[in-house]
């Protein structure tokens, strides 16, 4: 990380930030909380005392707290809505305390402890002083390019952190980066975040912040996003750090979908003066429509910043004009072809022109060139507006229209896999795995493997023949089983299950065994 890495802004120590509140999640701690707005039992989850609060949310709430252990402040994060009444919310939120307890970067919030009280899950977490990105983002006011791209390293290599472990972060904004009272920049709010390998989201579920999500996510396949979506959000915050403003910006949400998905950002050398050719190559990339055109991780990303900040060649390479012109008109075929025949119908003008002296003729042709050419680029226009709109239409109407029963069946795993864990904490095995057998198998992760294991510690596995249940007994000191299989006697060791002795003297069935001490 360049030794200037955290200095990029003036310290700001009037604003705390906390991940998992609502909007940009900022508190203001002058003054300091009021007490009155604490539960009145300050130690409700024990080995903490509540101190105030940080910030609220539709769902839950988050305290600055005193962990007595270890006599710290820390954030804790709680849960406050009724598991039972909204399943998935429990289950999203033990997702992201167990997705960042994994990843351990100097530049990842810290997670110091997770569990649940009383019905309430909770999350103990590091405490950030510092606010948060968009807290010190001033619009019409960019960093220094060197400053803009050390700071975006710094956070591609917490952001590499977790794509190490198969994370994707899906949610990264200014809002989400955190710095310390130090100015170290941190990654928070894992709470969108998924494993390659699985996730709970629908598979055309839109999720995200609109104006960071990559054009997969604006599209509704945020199901299928992976690293790639991380670093065009990374490389929208470069943008914005170095141009003063986002590359894409709208009031409608449904216009700012659109832009992502087919338009192309300004061009950046274009609104900021003496900004280095390679760190433009660098955003280029990053914003590159196709995931496989962009860095393949924030750690890939973070390399080649690093060799921006030393004067060393990038790996990166701007696309040619043809190259540029290939994308775009598969990205637009429609508009493609609308401009091939405006041009078609031009050259033909151009070509009746050249052959038709005439002043009067020429004139005319000139004239209904140009109305050709008119008529060419609003028909261009209007194709490409109303493809756009029909699409994006189409992907949230498809998304609302074949999500329904998928949300239903997950829905109803969670909650399955919740009664059952509550069926088993009140010793009621059977009621559990009455809950977890509902569950279809290829929904069952860790959480259904978890309460499965808990209802099933007490099982014993024998060795040899297994006895009839019929006719098995104990020793008086419990060291032993007795028990009978046809016309044979097997003893065990009751802790192991390990087969001690067999008996073999009887020559007809055994149907009850017992024994008596000596």
């Amino acid at each position: 990380m360049p030794d200037d890495a955290t200095n990029s802004f003036p310290p700001n120590g009037t604003r705390s930030h906390t991940p998992g509140t609502d909007a940009d999640r900022t508190t203001d701690f002058s003054p300091p909380p009021p007490a009155a707005n604490l539960p009145a039992d300050r130690s409700v989850i024990p080995g903490y005392d509540l101190l105030g609060i940080l910030g609220r949310g539709a769902m839950g709430v988050v305290y600055e707290a005193r962990q007595l252990s270890l006599d710290r402040v820390i954030a804790l994060k709680m849960l406050t809505r009724s598991p039972v009444a909204d399943p998935v919310a429990v289950t999203r939120f033990f997702a992201e305390a167990q997705i960042v307890a994994t990843v351990k970067h100097p530049n990842v919030v810290e997670v110091y402890d997770f569990g649940e009280q009383a019905g309430s899950p909770y999350l103990a977490m590091e405490l950030l002083g510092g606010g948060t990105l968009a807290d010190r983002l001033q619009p019409g006011s960019p960093l220094l390019p060197r400053d803009a791209a050390n700071l975006i390293e710094t956070i591609a290599r917490g952001v590499a952190a977790a794509h190490a472990q198969d994370i994707v972060h899906r949610d990264l904004k200014p809002g989400n980066v955190l710095f310390t009272a130090g100015g170290t920049p941190k990654v928070a709010d894992f709470g969108l975040a998924k494993r390659t390998a699985s996730d709970l989201t629908a598979s055309q579920a839109i999720m995200g912040t609109p104006s960071y999500m990559a054009p997969e996510q604006a599209a509704g396949r945020g199901k299928f996003v992976g690293p790639p979506a991380d670093v065009w959000a990374l490389g929208v915050m470069l943008y914005e750090l170095l141009a003063g403003r986002r590359p894409f910006e709208s009031a409608d949400t449904m216009d700012l979908l659109t832009k992502i998905i087919r338009d192309e950002p300004p061009k950046l050398r274009a609104v900021t003066k003496g900004l280095p050719r390679d760190l433009d190559v660098i955003v280029q990339k990053c914003l590159s429509k196709e995931p496989t055109d962009r860095y393949a991780t924030a750690a890939d990303l973070a390399d080649d910043l690093t060799r921006f900040h030393k004067g060393e060649p990038i790996r990166a390479k701007a696309a040619g004009v043809v190259e540029r012109a290939y994308k775009w008109s598969r990205r637009k075929p429609t508009a493609a072809a609308a401009w091939a025949m405006g041009s078609l119908a031009a050259l033909l003008l151009a070509v009746a022109f050249v052959l038709l002296r005439d002043n009067g003729i020429q004139a005319q042709l000139r004239s209904d060139a140009e109305a050709a050419r008119t008529t060419a680029v609003d028909a261009r226009a209007n194709a490409e507006q109303a493809q756009q709109r029909a699409e994006v239409a189409e992907g949230i109407a498809k998304q609302s229209k074949e999500n329904v029963a998928d949300q239903r069946e997950r829905l109803a795993y969670a909650r399955n896999v919740y009664f059952a864990h509550q069926a088993f904490q009140i010793n009621n095995c059977q009621r559990a795995n009455m809950f977890l057998e509902l569950c279809p198998a290829e929904l069952r992760g860790w959480d259904w493997n978890y309460v499965h294991r808990l209802c099933h510690l007490d099982l014993l596995s024998f060795e040899g023949d297994t006895p009839n249940d019929s006719s098995v007994a104990f020793s008086p000191d419990g060291l032993r089983i007795l028990g009978s299989y046809g016309d044979e006697v097997w003893t065990w060791d009751a802790k192991t299950g390990a087969a001690l002795i067999k008996f073999k003297e009887h020559t007809k069935a055994i149907y009850s065994v017992a024994l008596r001490p000596c």
